[in-house]
């Protein structure tokens, strides 16, 4: 499974790697998980990037789904 997930964060190049990453953290810092009705599809597009990659990274790096990472945000920030 570990090969898996190298490979697929090896074929995101690695500045759209990063400025995906940087953007999640920039999210974290200014509470936009608190947006009604975010979507993964929303999100990507305010990224600039597709809700593929997004998701890839989330799941990746996040070690979580798009919603519960969403959802965790939310009930941490409580």
């Amino acid at each position: 499974m570990i090969l898996k997930e190298k490979k697929r964060k090896s074929f995101i190049d690695k500045d759209t790697l990063n400025q995906i990453l940087k953007s999640l953290d920039e999210f974290e810092k200014n509470n936009f998980f608190l947006t009604p009705k975010l979507t993964l599809n929303s999100f990507a597009k305010d990224l600039d990037t597709n809700s593929k990659y997004l998701s890839i990274v989330i799941n990746d790096y996040k070690s979580q789904t798009f919603k519960n990472y969403v959802n965790n945000l939310r009930i941490e920030y409580m």
